[in-house]
């Protein structure tokens, strides 16, 4: 894979990460606050949301699978991300 086809394919994960940001929010605030579930407990927040992901990620690892079926280590990965970009925009608004 050329550099070229990679910011292509990264390209495409976003647009797709974006997507799932979109609908998760939907879910978890509605019409209110986009971050209102995050300000609950600030960055802190945040960080336990990642550290959830990451020992699913590691238990994905380790076995190979997981015993939820409808998520894969696909939307845990994409889960991460997403809250990585929230992490960031939390940060700037206490900035």
């Amino acid at each position: 894979m050329n550099l070229k086809e990679l910011e292509s394919r990264i390209r495409e994960l976003f647009e797709n990460d974006m997507e799932l940001l979109r609908d998760k929010n939907a879910d978890y605030t509605g019409d209110r606050d986009a971050l209102s579930n995050l300000r609950h407990f600030g960055f802190y927040g945040v960080v336990v949301r990642l550290t959830d992901k990451f020992h699913r990620l590691q238990t994905f690892a380790d076995k190979g699978v997981f015993k939820i079926k409808e998520e894969n280590v696909r939307d845990t990965l994409r889960d991460i991300r997403n809250y990585c970009h929230l992490g960031e925009v939390l940060l700037d608004e206490e900035e």
